[in-house]
């Protein structure tokens, strides 16, 4: 049921949150990243989509495509408007700020962060040992590639 609201009330993941980026699948399991950016919402006010990013950490998740079942889920420091992407045993992401992100593809743990030129909010592609990555708020904007190391 629900009930009214007698006053201002944070909704989360927000108005301008959740998995806002296509997910990535491999063997059976997809992973996503999903965007925490709170929305207060007042009775009889106008409300607009849309909320401050930066104000919570985002996460990104590993499920069992068949059965539903979270395999892990990791903290992020912002947030992951790069999307997510699976090369071999790594999961990738790229936060707004401009860090690139690589997880362990079977436990999650953060294994390495880069820093880009500038801000991410555009997905990430492969093409061999290659990732190209669009760093939109940089100043100037670039396009930057990263080689993958055995």
């Amino acid at each position: 049921a629900l009930d009214e609201l007698d006053g201002p009330t944070r909704v989360m993941p927000g108005t301008c949150g959740g998995v806002l980026t296509p997910p990535a699948w491999a063997e059976g399991i997809v992973y996503a990243a999903t965007l925490n950016a709170p929305t207060e919402l007042n009775p009889d006010a106008p409300a607009y989509f849309g909320a401050e990013l930066g104000t919570g950490d985002g996460e990104i998740v590993a499920i069992e495509a068949e059965t539903g079942a979270v395999l892990w889920a990791t903290s992020v420091p912002g947030d992951p408007l790069g999307g997510v992407t699976v090369v071999n045993d790594l999961v990738f992401t790229a936060l707004l700020d401009g860090t690139i992100i690589a997880l362990d593809r079977r436990t999650g743990s953060i294994l390495s962060e880069i820093v880009a030129p500038g801000g991410i909010n555009g997905w990430m592609s492969v093409v061999g040992d290659l990732v190209v990555i669009p760093a939109g708020n940089a100043s100037p904007p670039a396009l930057v590639g990263y080689r993958l190391n055995e």
